[in-house]
Parts: C-alpha cells; structure tokens; sequence
C-alpha cells in the first residue's frame, strides 16, 4: 500500500533537503579548516613561547658565565690558589678568608646555589648555602676538572649533575665549570691552578616554567646536551635521561611533532638553545588544543538544530496557511455530507491575494447560504415548538393557579355553608371572620402571578404598618386548619412568648411568604406533622429580628435540587409535579419578597426526612412594643395529653407563658395515671386533651376520669379539628368536657378555651353583638375625635365609608365633588382628606392640584379613593400630590391603617363624634345572615358585600336601600350622556354605578358597568350596544333581587 504523505510532510521535506544539506557540508568544512588553523596557531604560539623561554634560559647562563669571569679575573684569587697549595697551615688559613670574603661578593645571583673553587691538589673553597663542606663528591670534581681541561670552551656546562657538596638539601643542580689559569713565573703559557664550579638551583628553573599558562593537559621541559632533564613539571624526574628514542624526533635546530605519548594524542615542539646543546621542549595534548573546535562544533551542530527547527516552522506556518483552508474545506464538506452542518464555521478570510483566497470566499458564500436555509428551517421549528410549549404552558399554568385558587376557596365556602347552619351568633361570627379571612388568602394567592410581574419590573411597593404576630399565626391556623385535616396532618404554631407585640411591617407580604412555605409543607408532606414557628433571635433598641421557619416530615429534597429551589416555576422533578401541581411560583416570590423587606430566606432538608423552611426579618418596634402577659388565673396546674411530640412541647411552652406549670403525657392511660397522682403530690386544676389519639381518644379517657369521684369535676378541654366540631361538640358534652378549641392551636383560642373552661369571661366575646367600635384594633383607636373631609359623589359609597368612619369616634364632614371640598377646606381644618378620583364638576385629581397650590394645605394628607385597580392609577394619583392610595371597595381595616399612617395622634384635641348605637339582634339570631328573604346569590353575592362591610347587615341594609333609589338614576343619566355624545359623562355615570353594584356584591352587573365605562372613554360604540341590554336585563334582576330582601327583611 503507498505510504500518503501530506503536503505539510512533503513540503517540510524539500525544505530541508534544499537548505540543511548545504549547511551540513559547509560546517564539516569549516570544522576541517577551524581545526587546521587552530593546530597552527597553537604551533606558532609554542614556537614564539619556546623563543621567550630559550632567551630566557640564555640570559641565565650568560649572568652565571659572567660570574665566572668575573672570578676568575681576580688576580689575587689565582695568587691565593698557587700559594695554598705550599703546605703553609697559616698561610692556608690566610687564604681560606680571603676567598670567602671574595666569593661572598657574588653570591648575589638568582638562582645561584653555590660557589665552589677546587686546587688541582685538591684544595676546597666554598661559598652558598650549605655550610657543611665536610662531604665533596671528589669522583664528580674530577670528572668536571678533566672535562673542563678537556674542553676547548672557557666555560663548560655539564647540564644536571650531583651537587658537588654532598651535604647540600639540593641534590641536583646545574653545573657550570671554568678553569683558573696563571702564566708561571719565567713561562710564557697560563697553566690552570684551580676550578670554579658554578652549581645553579633546578629549583628556581622548576618555579619558573611551572607558572607558565600551557593550556590543560601542556608543559614545558628542558633536557641537557645527553639528555637528561633539566626542567620538567615533576622534579622527581629531574636529572632522569628522556625516553629512548626520543631524542630522535628532536632532530635540528627547532621543529613541531605530532605523536602519541602517555596514552593521548600530542604536538611537541622543540627548539634547541645554543652553544649548551639544550633542547626546550613543549608538550601540548591535542585534546585541549580541539577544545574550543568541540565547542564549535557543538555550538555549529546547535545552530544546524535550530535552522532545522525554523525551517520546519516556517514549513509548517507556510504549509498550514496554505493547506489549513484547503483541510478545512474538505472537513467542511465531509461535516455537510454527514449532516452535522452546526459544526461547520466560516473560514476566515486569506490575506493574500492568491487562489486560496478565492477558493475560501466562495466556500463561505456557499455555507452561508446553507447556513441560511438552515436557519429558516430551524425558526420554523422553533416556532412550532415555541406554539405547542405556549400552549401547555398556557393549561400547565391554568390547572396549577386553580389548584391554588380553590384551596382558599375551599374553606370560604365551608365556613359561609357552616355559618348558614350554625345555631349560635358566636358560631356564625367565628365562621364568617375565618370566611373573611380566607377571602384575604384568597386574594393573596390570585395576586401571586401579578407581585411576580411587578418585582420583576421593580415596581412592587412594600408598606411599614403594625403587625400582629399572634393575629396573623391566627388567621393562617383558621386557613390551613382544613386542609391540614383533610391529609390527617398535625399542623402546630409556635410562637415565642417573649416576642414584642407591637411591631411595624408589611404583614400582606409576610402573610404571603408564609402561606406559600406552609401550603408547600402541606402539599409535599404525606404523613406526620408541619411546625410553624416564629423566635427571637435578637433585640435591639428600635427593632427585633425574628426568624419564622416552617417545618415538615414530608418527602424532602435532594440536595443537588436545594441551589435552584427558589428559582421560578421550579420543582423538584416533573413525578412530584404530576403528584403534587404547583404553579412552581411560590418560593421564587417569597424569596423575593423576604429580600425586599431586608430579610434572608433559607432551607435544611434531607431526602426522606422531611424540610425546613425559614426566613428571617427584622421587625421594627413600636410604642408599646412590650408584651402584655395574659390576665393570670392563678399558679394552675395542667395536664396536656397528646400523642404528639411537638405538640406537647408547644402546649406545655403556651402554658409557661400563662403563668401555669404543666405536664405532658402521650395518651389516655398515662393521663389516667397522672391525674391520679397529681403533680408533686398536688391535684391537677386543668386537662387539655387530644381528641385523637391511638388506644383511648380524649372523648373516652375524659368518660372514664368523670368515673373517679375525685375527678368529676376537673375542668377539661379538648382539641380538636373544626370539621369535627358538631361530632366532637356533642360527645364531648356528655363526657363532661368544659371547652373545645380548634386545631391548630393558638395561644389565643387557647387561652380563650381554658378560661371558659374555668368559668372566666372571654378576652375575646364572639357571641356579643357587632359594636360600633368591634374589630378595630387598639393601634387605631387614637384617631377618635379626628376630623376628616370625605369627597364622595356616590350616597350609597358615603354610606359605607360615614359608618366605617363612625365606628372609630371620627369627625366626618362630607362633599360631593371637588368643588364643595375647596369651600368646605375654607370653612375649618381638617386633619385628613378622602377624595374619590371620578366625579362630576370637578374631579379629584384637579381637586388636589388646587388644594396643593394653596400653601397652607401643603401637609395636608390627602388619601385617594378609587374603584379602578389598574395599573398605573396609584401613580396617577400620586402625582397629582395625593399622599396614599385606596382602592374600592373599601376595606375597613385597610382604611384604618391607612388613616394611621397620615394622621397625627391627639393633634386636634377635641371630643370623638359619638358612634351610632348598634343594633340589637334577637337572642340566638345572627343580624349579618339571619335575615329571611336572602338575596339570589346568581345576582347579588351578599355573603361577599358583608366581607367588606365587615359583617355589618343593618349597613348593607342601608346600602341596599340607597342602591335601589340611586342605580336607575344613574344608569338613566348614562343612556342620556351617550345618546348626546358626552363620551366623559357617559362614563362617569358608568363608573359610579360599577362602584354601586360592587358595594351590594352584584358582582355581574359590576363587571358589565366597568366594560361599559371602558367602552364609553375609548367610544367603542358597538361594545356598547352589545352591552345594553345585559346590563339592563341584570340590573333589572338585581334590583327585583334587593326588592324582595328587603321586604322579607321588614317582616
């Protein structure tokens, strides 16, 4: 199979062939002639060190044979030579001093070991540095003194020899010998007397040539005329003959050698020194000479490296910019083959201006092309999927908002339906505020989609008003009470009894967050219990942080899922959507929510152990912040029979907080046998007992203690749930049972049992009558005797709000439109203002504007009364220097609170306006739903008017009565405005009968009024007269409803 190279290979290749073989050649060139000039160059070096050290060796021996001229050429030596030789011991003596003296003069010389002068008879003179002369090497004077007569030469050297004086430390020394001659008396030819010997230091020669720089490896030496060494760098050898043969390499005056010596290549040079015969010999190793040529080499192999290295980049750039658009169109095409057409990018343009470039423009012209077909394709998928996802989304979210919608309305039905059978007024009043208060749940939950849009857009407005943690706890017990019920849950509230009482919030949105948190504990908690719990974590001078934590045995979350928990429309997986719905909304606003109010929201769980939920906030303090502790009825004993954990814990803590000393115990024999035994010896004042429980329930352990003489009469609660009540009511009562309370327990319905039980008054009276003053809380009562302008055009809407007013002690003047309220501003003061939007004359809005261009009215508070609830009405209001915002129909407990936040305590000082007297209702009947004659309820919702009339049904009465003179004239006075073309008119007679119909709980003629208003102010004229007739048509049955209510009502 041929081998396929690549055009990068290839290219790479030729490169290299034409460039790194030429340089390959060039270097072994160059490393052959290198390497030639540097063995010549080091020749030439050798050469001219050789010169210096011969010239060096010559001036040597020229200052040692000027010595011995110098000596020799003292007359008195040679006279002192001949006469020490006639046996004269004085004489001798006398010569001996003298030559020293004479001698010492030149042992000045470097280098000069000693001076010695020998008698032909044998006679020893000496001058050095050995001064024992004891010992003289006569065999080797003898052979000097005949090789000096032998010689023809004055001065003789004779090269190394043994020092003469045997006792001298230096054993080897250069020899230099010149005979003394004297003419004898009476001849005429000189006859020698005597013999200088000259010994010169090896040691000195040695310190010289070894400071000489000859490179690692290189030495000099010195060898004498028979070849013995005279210098060299080991001084064993000195004195030692060169090797055989050597001498026969060193043939001439001066030459270069190369040859093999100790085992390594070497280049000898040589230079012979003149008249001694000396050779001065250089011995260099080849291997230090081919040092600096290895280095080059290796540096010259480094840099073949390197051009191999940049030409194999610059190959391979210039390869790759030429065949990387070539490769990537081919891949390109290969990924369109195979339909992967995603993962094919245009190429990048080329920066030349060659046939790359085009090939690449035309490929990208082609996949764009492709691309945008594709694309096409993709929209219009995406575009099916977008529909078809819509459209569930659209039924995932419809059947999810009816689950949530029905759970409040749940229990707004029951408690209306249980209302309408109960016997008592305090039965009828407990079901109708729970109704009351479910509606609120109600409307909290329609709302959550909306407060999703409007945190999302910033534009969520938060209130700071009192809160009441134990009314609040309350009214979520009385909304989750059913439900908890229906799954056989134990739902229990806690409220730390050291919490202030009086604390400012937004309890709407903390309402919320904790309806969400405790309707999800319900929902994904299959058996066992949810603890609702509210602590102090810590106080300060102007707030308290609480933390409230809602805690369940459910199912759980794994804790991969815990990160996205509060993200929107998130549950844990699509089986426990299917199981459990859910709009998926709930925590992402309650996350929200606790953020806005300054707060952290949080969760603990573990999969199948249940989760807990909790968010913590701090709490501003008001006036009065510190809790009033309940109206002791004395150091009571109690016993709390339940088979629950936590719910005995809780009970117990709410009777600490009462001020008694309770005992729990889990069922009805231990609660037998404790009561038995009483506490410490003492008998037990009060039982509160479970009525379910397993073995013997509270209705069966309370039957068999009414046996026990000793305990007939121990007083007893039981707790139950409210479905159970008329079963539970009436067996109790037969078992001798005292009170009941509903489940979940509160400290205040359970306070409210036990005093009952003990015979006490009630804190709080349900089956009292409906007072003037009844449900306003003690926080608004400081607005008695306030004078306040109400600017209402509608009779049947200053009906309403005069009595809610009223009820509170407030001073009420009234005008029907703007206009009058200008006068009547004139007139006195007045410490608020409320004022409807839409009225004839002159509307609210211009209203204000004018009451602001007065400059006394500037702090005026002037709260805006409206019955549209669309968007953007609050800020209309607002900017025409309204200060609040109220939308109708009027929520009296809103009212109060809104009142409280403008107007100021005791600053007008005056007397409160009686209130009305109220009503007396016949024993045992309810005024707000004993009435005969009940309106139809597929036209007049009376049930809903009461709501917002706060259960008062002498006021709806009233309000009927005025709906029924005033709705035909208003909707008179709209048929006359549109027929004339008054647009304005038109729908200003519509809005006041919409506020009318919304007063009375005709809630299908409201609907038909408000499209009517709307239609008239955009003048939809075929609206309109599609409208017409079924706004007649019901107000026609609304009002023959009302009719025949009222005249049952009289009778």
């Amino acid at each position: 199979m041929p081998i396929r190279l690549s055009i990068t290979i290839k290219l790479i290749g030729y490169l290299l062939a034409a460039s790194v073989v030429p340089l390959v050649i060039f270097g072994m060139t160059s490393y052959q002639l290198s390497r030639d000039a540097i063995v010549r160059l080091a020749s030439e070096y050798n050469g001219r060190l050789l010169d210096n050290q011969r010239d060096y060796l010559r001036l040597q021996t020229e200052q040692v044979e000027s010595l011995a001229s110098s000596i020799i050429g003292i007359e008195d030596i040679a006279d002192a030579l001949v006469s020490v030789d006639a046996d004269d011991s004085y004489a001798a003596l006398a010569t001996q001093a003298k030559m020293g003296y004479i001698l010492s003069g030149y042992s000045g010389l470097k280098g000069l070991e000693s001076i010695d002068l020998f008698t032909p008879s044998g006679r020893h003179f000496h001058v050095g540095s050995t001064l024992d002369i004891s010992t003289v090497r006569w065999e080797l004077r003898s052979r000097l003194y005949a090789a000096s007569l032998a010689s023809p030469q004055a001065i003789v050297w004779h090269g190394v020899e043994d020092n003469v004086n045997a006792s001298s430390p230096l054993r080897k020394v250069l020899v230099a010998t010149r005979l003394v001659r004297r003419i004898p008396p009476g001849g005429m030819t000189p006859e020698p007397v005597g013999m200088v010997v000259i010994n010169y230091s090896t040691d000195h020669l040695h310190e010289h040539f070894s400071r000489l720089d000859m490179g690692k490896g290189g030495y000099l030496m010195v060898a004498d005329r028979r070849g013995r060494l005279l210098v060299h760098p080991d001084k064993a050898l000195i004195g030692q003959f060169l090797v055989p043969g050597f001498e026969a390499l060193l043939r001439g005056e001066q030459g270069r050698v190369a040859l093999r010596l100790g085992g390594q290549d070497v280049l000898l040079n040589y230079l012979r020194l003149d008249p001694m015969g000396w050779q001065v010999i250089s011995i260099l190793p080849q291997a230090s000479l081919m040092a600096p040529m290895l280095r080059i080499g290796g540096f010259g192999l480094l840099a073949l490296l390197a051009c191999f290295l940049v030409i194999s980049l610059v190959a391979t750039r210039y390869s790759r910019r030429v065949v990387a658009p070539i490769r990537a169109i081919s891949e390109g095409f290969q990924n369109i083959q195979q339909d992967r057409l995603e993962q094919v990018r245009p190429l990048p343009p080329s920066r030349t201006q060659d046939e790359i470039k085009e090939m690449v423009g035309w490929f990208n012209v082609f996949l764009d092309n492709l691309h945008g077909r594709r694309r096409s394709e993709e929209e219009l998928r995406q575009a099916k999927e977008s529909a078809e996802e819509a459209n569930r989304a659209k039924g995932e979210f419809l059947a999810n908002m009816s689950h949530e919608i029905r759970t409040p309305m749940n229990a707004i039905i029951g408690m209306t339906q249980l209302a309408l059978d109960a016997g008592t007024a305090e039965e009828k009043r407990d079901f109708i505020v729970k109704a009351n208060r479910s509606a609120q749940s109600l409307l909290g939950v329609i709302n959550d989609i909306l407060d999703f849009s409007k945190i999302d857009a910033g534009r969520l407005e938060l209130e700071s008003v009192p809160v009441s943690l134990n009314e609040l706890i309350s009214s979520l017990a009385d909304v989750f009470a059913s439900a908890a019920q229906d799954k056989n849950l134990e739902l229990l509230f806690d409220v730390e009894p050291s919490l202030p009482c009086a604390l400012s919030g937004d309890p709407l949105r903390l309402r919320q967050v904790l309806q969400n948190l405790i309707n999800n504990a319900l929902k994904f908690t299959p058996a066992g219990e949810v603890v609702v719990r509210v602590e102090k974590l810590d106080e300060r001078a102007s707030d308290v942080v609480c933390r409230f934590s809602v805690r369940d045995t459910g199912i759980g979350i794994e804790a991969g899922q815990l990160p996205r928990l509060f993200q929107s429309f998130f549950q844990t997986d699509s089986s426990v959507t299917r199981k459990y719905g859910g709009t998926g909304l709930g925590l992402a606003i309650s996350k929200r929510l606790v953020e806005l109010m300054g707060g952290r929201i949080g969760v603990d769980s573990q999969p199948g152990q249940g989760s807990c939920f909790w968010f913590e906030l701090a709490l501003a303090k008001l006036p009065g912040a510190e809790r009033e502790p309940p109206a002791l009825l004395g150091p009571l004993r109690v016993l709390v029979v339940d088979d629950n954990a936590s719910a005995r814990h809780i009970l117990c803590s709410m009777c600490t907080s009462f001020g008694f000393v309770a005992q729990a115990v889990e069922g009805g024999p231990q609660a037998l046998d404790a009561l038995a035994r009483g506490m410490n010896g003492q008998p037990y004042h009060l039982m509160l007992i479970d009525y379910h429980m397993p073995g013997l329930d509270g209705i069966e352990t309370s039957r068999q203690l009414r046996q026990r003489q000793d305990l007939t009469q121990l007083p007893t609660v039981i707790m139950a749930s409210m479905d159970e009540r008329p079963l539970v009511a009436q067996q109790a009562q037969a078992a001798g049972v005292q009170a009941y309370v509903n489940k979940p327990v509160t400290a205040s319905t359970l306070l409210d049992a036990i005093q009952k039980a003990l015979g006490h008054p009630s804190t709080q009276v349900r089956a009292a009558p409906l007072s003037p003053e009844a449900g306003v809380p003690e926080a608004y009562r400081h607005l008695r005797g306030a004078r306040i302008l109400l600017v209402e055009d509608n009779r049947l809407n200053q009906e309403v709000a005069l009595h809610f007013l009223r009820r509170v002690g407030l001073k009420v003047d009234v005008a029907a439109h703007g206009a009058e309220a200008l006068d009547r501003l004139e007139q006195g003061p007045y410490e608020a203002v409320l004022m409807d939007c839409q009225m004839p004359v002159m509307d609210g809005y211009e209203a204000t504007r004018r009451i602001r261009a007065l400059p006394r009215f500037a702090s005026l508070p002037i709260i805006a009364m409206t019955a549209n609830a669309l968007e953007g009405d609050r800020e209309r209001s607002l900017a025409a220097g309204m200060n609040d915002h109220l939308s109708k129909p009027i929520d009296a407990h809103h009212l109060y609170q809104t009142l409280g936040r403008w107007v100021v305590p005791g600053a007008w000082g005056e007397e409160a306006v009686p209130a009305p007297p109220a009503e007396a209702p016949a024993p045992g009947a309810d005024p707000a739903l004993a009435a005969p004659g009940m309106p139809d309820p597929r036209h007049v919702n009376m049930e809903s008017a009461l709501l917002n009339l706060d259960g008062d049904a002498g006021l709806y009465r009233t309000v009927a009565e005025l709906f029924l003179g005033d709705a035909p004239d208003s909707w008179a006075q709209f048929l006359g405005a549109w027929a004339g073309g008054d647009r304005e008119g038109a729908s200003r007679a519509a809005h006041t009968l919409k506020s009318m119909a919304a007063n009375i709980g005709a809630e299908a003629l409201r609907e038909h009024a408000k499209a009517l208003e709307a239609a008239s102010r955009e003048g939809d004229s075929p609206s309109i007269e599609e409208r017409f007739p079924l706004l007649e048509q019901e107000l026609r049955f609304v009002v023959s409803t009302l009719q025949g209510f009222l005249e049952g009502s009289a009778r």
